[in-house]
């Protein structure tokens, strides 16, 4: 193989070349050199980062006093203009990864490589911090104190006490650990019966494997009882069945949501017929999922005036404008206090794009989380428990169809007004 495809002089050549060992390769450090590489960014970053430190106030949580105590050192340093790092300044918030620059700076009295390296491993170590919530920033909301997102002793005290009783445990934290062992015990004691009747070779049980490694099948799924199953049928044939265009036009009858999708430019003071069946269209694509060119496929429009529409007149103000609309609509309807007070609730968190941000979703559109009860909104203010989301454009194609003209571009109407879905 070698000899077609070199020819001999270029052979000769290779075999020229002097052998290369093991010992002459250097081995690489833990971190395969990426504090080394960080090194020259020092100047770059001594830019800010003393102005970082002194004005945003850093506090740590539990294990990190001496990550804090580095950051006050540099602080200090920081403001006295000092250029070495004391014998006595802490090291062990160091990563045992990185911890090898500083030994070796150190051992060969390297003092400005040391600060570079200390320094480069203090903020490191900050940007862990913070994306672990282990550092966090008081008044922040992308980096606040973890602890603020749970109940404070006077808000846990009126509902510990149905809280343990539903999930079984003592309020008392000493013999909620002495329960906890016991039904360790038991656990273990159940696992070593049931290994002890598998057979290595049953792959539905719980079995050690020839090599001792603990193997664990995965569960199968519960089956649905025929008494399910039949009242889920008859439920669903007492449901009609309605488009999902049919049944947005059904909704624009009753709340007029359609009437806060308004042009960007302010000039038209009423909607057509057409417009909004091209805003219903988008909504569809962005709700299901198709996007702009399968439902321009589905539907007959063209996927220019598709495009024009979403950028013109489905934005996050008008979104959430709908939204509010909609949401009020279902708080004054009596099913809806059937449902319970809207404090909790399981959703798909479906989101939108649009040119800016999503709109804020509705009271019972969101998981597990603790909130206020559900109020109506207005339509200037958004519901109370809301947080704003980003959003990006998605979809087969993009949809930053743009002109420089503020009305629809010409095109020829479709054979029917009536929007048409594709088959799912």
């Amino acid at each position: 193989m070698s000899e077609k495809m070199f020819s001999e002089e270029q052979l000769e050549q290779l075999r020229s070349y002097p052998e290369i060992t093991d010992d002459e390769w250097k081995p690489l450090p833990r971190d395969h050199g990426r504090l080394s590489e960080l090194e020259p960014s020092y100047t770059h970053l001594r830019q800010f980062t003393p102005n970082v430190l002194a004005v945003i106030d850093l506090q740590g949580g539990p294990g990190t006093a001496e990550l804090m105590e580095a950051v006050a050192v540099l602080k200090e340093m920081n403001r006295l203009g000092g250029r070495k790092v004391h014998a006595g300044a802490p090291t062990g918030f160091v990563p045992a990864k990185y911890a090898d620059y500083l030994a070796k700076a150190r051992k060969s009295g390297e003092d400005t490589a040391y600060r570079h390296y200390w320094e480069l491993c203090v903020i490191l170590c900050l940007r862990d911090g913070l994306r672990s919530g282990d550092v966090f920033v008081p008044g922040s909301r992308r980096y606040a104190d973890p602890a603020t997102y749970l109940y404070t002793p006077e808000q846990w005290a009126p509902w510990s006490g149905e809280y343990c009783r539903l999930v079984g445990k003592p309020p008392n934290a000493t013999d909620a650990l002495e329960q906890g062992k016991e039904e360790l015990h038991a656990a273990l004691e159940e696992l070593e019966t049931t290994l002890a009747g598998a057979a290595p070779d049953d792959t539905g049980m719980v079995r050690l494997d020839e090599d001792e490694h603990l193997v664990v099948p995965p569960l199968s799924a519960e089956g649905v009882p025929a008494e399910a199953k039949a009242l889920k049928d008859e439920l669903a044939a007492m449901l009609p069945f309605a488009p999902i265009a049919s049944l947005l036009i059904e909704l624009d009858a009753r709340t007029h949501f359609l009437d806060c999708f308004t042009h960007a430019g302010g000039r038209k003071l009423s909607t057509s017929t057409e417009t909004k069946r091209n805003i219903l269209a988008v909504l569809i694509a962005m709700a299901t999922n198709l996007g702009l060119a399968r439902m321009s496929e589905a539907c007959g429009v063209s996927y220019d005036v598709l495009a024009w529409t979403m950028e013109w007149y489905v934005r996050e103000e008008t979104l959430r404008e709908a939204n509010t609309v909609i949401v009020n609509h279902h708080y004054g309807l009596e099913p809806a206090k059937v449902f319970g007070g809207g404090t909790m609730s399981s959703s798909d968190g479906q989101r939108s794009p649009c040119a800016a941000r999503a709109p804020p979703p509705a009271p019972w559109s969101f998981t597990a989380v603790r909130c206020c009860p559900p109020t109506p909104m207005s339509r200037t203010t958004g519901p109370r428990t809301a947080r704003r989301s980003s959003c990006r454009r998605r979809g087969r194609r993009t949809t930053s169809w743009t002109t420089s003209s503020a009305t629809p571009p010409t095109f020829r109407s479709p054979s029917t007004q009536r929007i048409r879905t594709a088959p799912r």
